[in-house]
């Protein structure tokens, strides 16, 4: 079932259809400069998503969401249980990718995303930045004509307004935190890209993991890379 839009993430959303005349930068930028404005206001709209999440006991300005099991410490270490089976919500614009929504008060948000092995993000922009943290897998991020590999324990983050691509080498799961943030299943979470956004200048995209480079998807697969960023849409790749 869709979530209800809150109001900010509405207002966001008109603001964002009355920048289309800029460029996707300078978009991202107002846009931006708009929702640091709203993290000055105070919020009534702080709200956890679905699964075990609450507020904190009487305290009404403070929610708590788990998203791992504690696994206790060992030899000072702390060790983390982290579920890799599949979400309950779509993502829009994927074939195969789900989530769980965590916590946002509709700017500032996070959610749980799920990525089945061989499935991915097509090449895609956001009216926002935000910070990807790995909890499991093995997956790719493409951007500026590279393929690099990325595994638990990291973080990372995009430009929004840079066109780049996420895939899955094993069942990956990632924690996403986002400004301005926008339900999993909004078609304004992202925005889709050519395949071509994603290649340098002159026209390549190099596999770090493999030491291939090649003009196309395509290509990768034929010089033996399987981790070109995989295309769901009409964009092609």
């Amino acid at each position: 079932m869709a979530q209800a839009e809150s109001p900010v993430a509405s207002t966001l959303d008109a603001v964002r259809r009355h920048l289309e005349h800029l460029d996707a930068r300078e978009r991202r930028e107002a846009l931006m400069e708009f929702a640091r404005l709203l993290a000055a206001m105070p919020s009534d709209d702080l709200r956890a998503g679905h699964g075990t999440a609450d507020r904190a006991g009487d305290n009404r300005a403070v929610v708590l969401c788990d998203w791992a099991a504690d696994g206790g410490c060992v030899d000072d270490e702390q060790l983390l249980r982290v579920d890799l089976r599949r979400r309950d919500v779509q993502i829009a614009k994927t074939r195969e990718a789900t989530g769980r929504p965590l916590i946002t008060n509709g700017f500032l948000g996070a959610d749980l995303i799920q990525v089945p092995a061989g499935e991915g993000f097509a090449p895609h922009t956001h009216p926002g930045d935000h910070l990807l943290f790995v909890l499991g897998g093995r997956g790719t991020i493409t951007a500026a004509g590279e393929i690099l590999e990325t595994t638990p324990g990291q973080v990372y983050m995009v430009d929004g307004a840079q066109p780049h691509a996420v895939g899955a080498i094993s069942d990956h799961v990632l924690l996403s935190v986002g400004v301005a943030h926008q339900p999993l299943d909004s078609a304004n979470r992202q925005e889709l890209r050519p395949f071509e956004e994603l290649l340098t200048e002159d026209g390549h995209l190099h596999c770090r993991i493999c030491d291939v480079k090649a003009g196309s998807g395509e290509e990768l697969r034929r010089d033996g890379c399987p981790h070109g960023p995989a295309v769901f849409d009409s964009t092609g790749g």
